[in-house]
């Protein structure tokens, strides 16, 4: 009886392993049919990814898809390897799954210009956004992406965009509503309607050249120029907005939060390596270190269906029933 069970059990692994060896080829061609790589990088992916997955603790399979994810956003190569690394890196610090941080990584780099940002660097400033304010961070790399087409364009830059999203989510807004807030107030000033155009030049100023203010020195000193602008008048203030989302966001930032909005933008923009700090402690933690252990089983798995997947193939093409898919 013994004997059985254990045989049982040796076909049961058997049978995962090609299901699993299965899925990750699968997740391969899927790079390789959909995306611009090259033969010679699928290779060295290959090898890549399984010894990330062994370091992270995440599923080979899993990394995979998050690769595809890179790829098919138009990252090659290294550059590729560089973004999947770090949205690893950023969800064994917990802040999602790779797949979705990869998306919003590849989202933000795309949207500034890969010349402009790293994934490394991106990967900080939305940790510190999460840390400097009271944002969740599964919420904010789902979302974050709907600003940062518009913000790059306008010369707002990420370190930017962070700093408001933290200090709005000071407030008690979540970060759906901070990048809507955001979004709103920087389509007022880019597109303004006739009556915010009649405001803007009452103050002296024109859309453009608040633009140029927000490209030369940034987007506070651009909001600080609006403040002193409508001093006070928030009924002005809403008209110039249109929307009161973006008034809200303006009030927000503009307001009692004034000189923590300053000093949270200074600290963003620091060019520390807290995000690396706390994905080498948490990757050092107790649950982490048997999620390698675990994950390192499976990748043993995974090589194991890799040879019996090439055995029952060979005998599938003579012809003979395929045993292990009963």
């Amino acid at each position: 009886l013994a004997g059985t069970f254990a045989a049982a059990e040796i076909v049961n692994f058997g049978k995962q392993a090609l299901i699993a060896s299965a899925k990750y080829e699968t997740a391969f061609l899927q790079i390789k049919n959909l995306t611009d790589t090259s033969a010679a990088d699928l290779g060295r992916f290959n090898t890549r990814v399984r010894e990330l997955s062994n370091v992270v603790g995440i599923p080979s399979l899993e990394l995979a898809k998050g690769l595809y994810t890179v790829t098919s956003a138009g990252a090659l190569g290294e550059q590729a390897l560089q973004n999947l690394e770090i949205a690893a890196k950023a969800s064994a610090l917990g802040m999602g799954e790779t797949n979705s941080i990869a998306r919003t990584l590849t989202g933000v780099i795309n949207a500034y210009g890969k010349e402009n940002l790293s994934a490394a660097r991106t990967a900080e400033i939305l940790f510190k956004t999460v840390k400097l304010g009271a944002i969740d961070v599964g919420e904010l790399t789902g979302v974050i992406s709907n600003v940062t087409p518009l913000a790059a364009q306008l010369g707002v830059t990420m370190e930017e965009v962070g700093a408001f999203l933290s200090t709005v989510s000071l407030n008690g807004t979540n970060a759906g509503e901070a990048v809507t807030q955001l979004r709103s107030l920087l389509d007022a000033i880019i597109n303004p309607s006739e009556q915010a155009a009649k405001l803007l030049k009452q103050m002296g100023i024109s859309s453009n050249e608040l633009q140029q203010v927000i490209r030369e020195k940034g987007l506070r000193e651009a909001l600080l120029l609006l403040k002193e602008g409508f001093n006070g008048n928030n009924e002005a203030l809403s008209k110039f907005t249109g929307r009161k989302e973006a008034t809200i966001g303006f009030l927000s930032v503009m307001g009692q939060q004034l000189g923590r909005y300053g000093e949270i933008l200074e600290e963003t923009k620091l060019k520390t390596n807290g995000f690396e700090k706390a994905t080498v402690e948490a990757l050092n933690s107790s649950e982490a270190r048997w999620k390698r252990f675990t994950t390192s089983l499976s990748n043993i798995g995974l090589e194991i269906g890799d040879v019996l997947k090439k055995a029952v193939l060979a005998i599938a093409d003579q012809g003979v029933f395929r045993p292990f898919f009963i």
